[in-house]
Formats: C-alpha cells, sequence, structure tokens
C-alpha cells in the first residue's frame, strides 16, 4: 500500500470533539467533507474584564469566558514582539523575510520542541534556522502548553505533546502573507492529515491621532483567506471563504486541508508597502502557527542534505509518497 493510501485513510479527529472548551465554541469555518478538510476558529471570547466585546457577530460568544486572559495574551504579545530582542545577537529571535531575494515587511521565527531535534525549516525560496534566544524559547513553550490544552492537543512544549514545532510570523503596518500551502518535506501534508493551530497576538493600543479606540483595539487584525486549489492543477480557485482574526484567536486547518487547499493573510506580500495606513492592516500582528514534524530531516536534496538526529536515529515517520 502506499504511503498516500495509508495515511489519508486514517481516522481524523477534529478539534471542536478533543477541545475541551467543547464543541459549541468552536465555529466552522470550512467543513468540506468530500475532501476531509476542515477549518474552525474559536473568537476570543470577552470576559468580565474585557470592554472590547463590540461586534455584535461575537454575541453568541458572551456566555462563555475567555479561553485566555487578555491580560495574558497582551503580556505575550509584548514577550514576543521585535522590539524585545534588538540586543540580542542577530537571528538570534526573528529574521527579516525575503522572496527571490526581495525584502518583505515580515519577520519569520521557527521553533522546535523535540528533545534533540535540529530540524530547520524550508519553505518557498527561504531556510529558516531555529530560534536560539533562551529567553524567546521560554515563553513559545509557555504559550504551546497553553494553547495545548485548549485544542486538545495534550501536553505541549516539552517534546511530550501533539504540536512539536512552531512558526511565528510578524506582520508590522501593511504586512500580510500571500497564497499558499503549509505542504512542506516536515510536515508531509499532502500525503496524510494533518492538524495546525494559528493564535493571533494583535497590537491593542490606540492608534495614532486616533479618537475610537475601538479602531485602535481592532488595529493588529487580518483578514484570513483561504481557495481550493483546481483539481490537477495547483491553480488557485476562487476564494471560498474569508474571516477576520482578532486579538486571541484560534483557527485550524485540519484533515486534508494542505492537500486541496490554500491560505493567506491579506493583503498578501505582493506590494504591500502600499497598504500601510489601510484600516484593514495598519496595525501590528503576532500570529504562531503549530504544527507536527512527521518526518524530520534526512539529508535528501529537499533537506539540503542537512540531517537531524531524531532522523538518523530512527525517529522520523519515514513518509514517503514523494
Amino acid at each position: 500500500m502506499s504511503a498516500t493510501a495509508a495515511t489519508e485513510t486514517a481516522p481524523i479527529v477534529l478539534t471542536p470533539n478533543v477541545s475541551p472548551l467543547g464543541p459549541r465554541r468552536w465555529r466552522p469555518f470550512v467543513e468540506d467533507v468530500e475532501l476531509s478538510c476542515y477549518s474552525y476558529h474559536l473568537p476570543h471570547a470577552a470576559s468580565d474584564d474585557d470592554d472590547d466585546d463590540d461586534d455584535d457577530d461575537d454575541d453568541d460568544d458572551d456566555d462563555y469566558p475567555a479561553a485566555l486572559p487578555s491580560s495574558r495574551l497582551d503580556d505575550w504579545y509584548l514577550a514576543l514582539h521585535p522590539s524585545s530582542y534588538v540586543d540580542e545577537p542577530r537571528d538570534s529571535a526573528w529574521t527579516d523575510a525575503s522572496h527571490a531575494g526581495r525584502p518583505l515587511l515580515r519577520k519569520t521565527a521557527w521553533s522546535v520542541f523535540d528533545v534533540g531535534c535540529e530540524c530547520e525549516y524550508g519553505y518557498s525560496d527561504n531556510w529558516q534556522r531555529l530560534v536560539s534566544c533562551p529567553r524567546m524559547i521560554g515563553v513559545l513553550r509557555e504559550i504551546t502548553s497553553e494553547v495545548s490544552r485548549i485544542v486538545g492537543g495534550g501536553g505541549g512544549g516539552g517534546g511530550e505533546g501533539e504540536f512539536n514545532s512552531v512558526n511565528l510570523n510578524y506582520y508590522p503596518r501593511g504586512g500580510g502573507i500571500g497564497y499558499h500551502a503549509d505542504d512542506e518535506f516536515l510536515f508531509d501534508g499532502t500525503n496524510r492529515p494533518t492538524r495546525i493551530v494559528s493564535l493571533s497576538l494583535c497590537d491593542r493600543r490606540e492608534d495614532d491621532g486616533g479618537d475610537d479606540e475601538d479602531v485602535g483595539r481592532r488595529s493588529g487584525e487580518r483578514l484570513f483567506q483561504v481557495k481550493r486549489r483546481k483539481a490537477g492543477t495547483t491553480t488557485m480557485g476562487g476564494v471560498v471563504a474569508g474571516i477576520t482574526l482578532r486579538h486571541g484567536d484560534l483557527v485550524t486547518m485540519e484533515g486534508m486541508f494542505q492537500r486541496h487547499y490554500l491560505h493567506s493573510v491579506w493583503p498578501g506580500d505582493d506590494d504591500d508597502r502600499t497598504y500601510v495606513d489601510h484600516e484593514g492592516c495598519r496595525g501590528e500582528r503576532i500570529n504562531l502557527t503549530w504544527r507536527t514534524i512527521v518526518r524530520h530531516l534526512d539529508g535528501s536534496d529537499e533537506c539540503r542534505g542537512l540531517v537531524c538526529p531524531l532522523a538518523a536515529g530512527g525517529r522520523g515517520c519515514g513518509g514517503g509518497g514523494e
């Protein structure tokens, strides 16, 4: 049996069914049963110390306490913000993103949690090295543990949980990312069901010169969009769904999502400097995306000849289906 057949037929356990918060808290975003592609959204519910439940579409969450306190989310945002690492060695925390030799607005970071794992992260024409700053690693472990608890991943942050890696993007004013799939070697997401979880941390400070406090609190939000690939090609189809992600929101991509769908954060990477004053991206945002490494770097061309000790020790899942 091929690796694809073996992995794709594995049962898919969806987040609403395993999260201790219960299924009612998770809003369906994409439920494509035919292609086994799913995505769910957990808005950051307003808690007693919040005053930002200003959207009518959040009324369904008013009876629920926040999954994570706003004060803690604020602390995480500040603890991860690139400005907190200006005195650290270059590239020990955040690195500048680029594509085809062209600098982008984004900054990126990458960390792993399995003991002994040395996997760097290759995607597009980038190769992301591991975060080496101990202070940042400590913050990432703390957040990973809390998010794993909420989504039902278990453990987390110490090599015992489902999520053994996290990728970060920092979006300044006008920053986004274009359509893509998280289909890299490490995750084998085109051959087997995967679960990817993302947390948004947004700047909640008021915009300079603005009197509308609500606008300031929404300034870091971004529009998350997904498109279905056309059958037999990598060409994008039309927009299937879009949702605004705000401070503290969680969103998942599950099942065979990475094979059949592409996702983006508006306005994308192209000409994004023209959007610095657009109301849809005039604030800062940090996004953390947790994934499961199932194939450690094995020395192949796709891995740039790099070998992770866990692959050499037989702990990589092998994958196949290339």
